[in-house]
């Protein structure tokens, strides 16, 4: 996986995290719902906040989108899916 250079801080907005990890603001949206990715909490102006856990599982499932994409992987079912990401 490619490291990504960033400063440590204990929260980060959605928008924040789409443009580190390279994935849109949906995808993070659709990918929290479907597969139960990450926990979306809001800060008191209401945005959407993720935390450093939930920035190495986005990165995590976007590795595991690309391998998909190229054929190197299947894609995990969703039990698979939430197994895994919780030994995280």
């Amino acid at each position: 996986m490619k490291e990504i250079n960033r400063k440590q801080k204990d929260l980060y907005s959605i928008k924040e995290v789409s443009e580190m990890v390279g994935v849109k603001e949906w995808t993070i949206k659709y990918w929290a719902d479907m597969y139960n990715l990450v926990t979306l909490c809001r800060n008191k102006n209401g945005e959407m906040m993720l935390t450093q856990e939930d920035v190495v599982r986005i990165e995590t499932m976007r590795e595991i989108e690309k391998e998909e994409r190229e054929g190197r992987a299947k894609k995990p079912t969703d039990n698979q899916c939430r197994f895994w990401l919780t030994a995280i």
